[in-house]
């Protein structure tokens, strides 16, 4: 997992275990505001984690084999406040820009059936932390009219940044000494997925799920001695949102 950020507008639509977040509708035409919550679930997908440096014996290298196979790593679900604002566009389409308080992370330790015994203090064990920085925008697409019971859909852009990631006394002790670790920025194209309840003429509760379509991350860590770990993460992540939501 890496360090990302936002650059342009066209990130100001993008994502996260995120670090993690979702667009919304409104009951009538106008612009609007909501503040809500989000819960993040990362179905995520890695690669074993490998020893890059030094070269292990059994790849040709010098260096003891101190990662054994079948090693990797499984971010916890989350959840954060969103705050985001719609733009009216006319009846039926508006564009959300989604942003709110950074959630922070942490992932465990995930040892694959059948690896060594050697795995045996990693597995389970809460190795790092860290917050996603997510920006995200969608375009949606809102069906019926302005004061009834209106589902939507939308297509957006994701990109997280992810910062002050660390990590646990537990995961600096499985790592053989104190470790850092970096992970890449990620962004990508995503879809949400809600429905807007009208409370009154000019507010709304919603109900939204967002995802993105891939979300990918790298992992490296590096231990004092020169000793140097690498992962690659398909996040994976699913978002479910509930929010109240005021015209403006």
């Amino acid at each position: 997992m890496h360090r990302p950020i936002a650059s342009s507008s066209a990130r100001l639509a993008a994502a996260l275990l995120g670090t993690c977040v979702l667009a919304a509708p409104i009951a009538s035409c106008a612009d609007t505001l909501s503040l809500g919550m989000t819960y993040i679930i990362a179905h995520d997908h890695n690669t074993d984690l490998a020893q890059t440096a030094p070269a292990p014996n059994n790849a040709g290298g010098n260096g003891s084999t101190l990662t054994p196979s079948g090693l990797n790593y499984h971010t916890q679900p989350m959840h954060t406040f969103l705050l985001t604002y719609s733009l009216e566009l006319n009846d039926h389409l508006r564009l959300e820009g989604i942003g709110g308080i950074p959630p922070q992370f942490s992932a465990k330790g995930v040892r694959n059936p059948g690896t060594l015994p050697d795995g045996r203090l990693y597995d389970g064990q809460t190795l790092l932390k860290g917050t996603a920085v997510p920006i995200i925008g969608f375009m949606e697409y809102h069906f019926r009219e302005p004061g009834q019971i209106r589902p939507y859909v939308g297509l957006g852009y994701w990109y997280t940044r992810f910062v002050r990631t660390s990590m646990t006394d537990a995961g600096n002790n499985v790592s053989g000494g104190q470790t850092r670790v970096d992970m890449k920025s990620t962004s990508g194209g995503g879809y949400v997925l809600g429905t807007a309840f009208p409370v009154t003429s000019d507010s709304s509760v919603v109900f939204a799920f967002s995802s993105p379509f891939k979300l990918t991350t790298h992992i490296r860590t590096s231990t004092q001695g020169g000793l140097v770990r690498e992962s690659d993460v398909d996040l994976g992540l699913a978002m479910y949102s509930l929010l109240y939501r005021l015209d403006i």
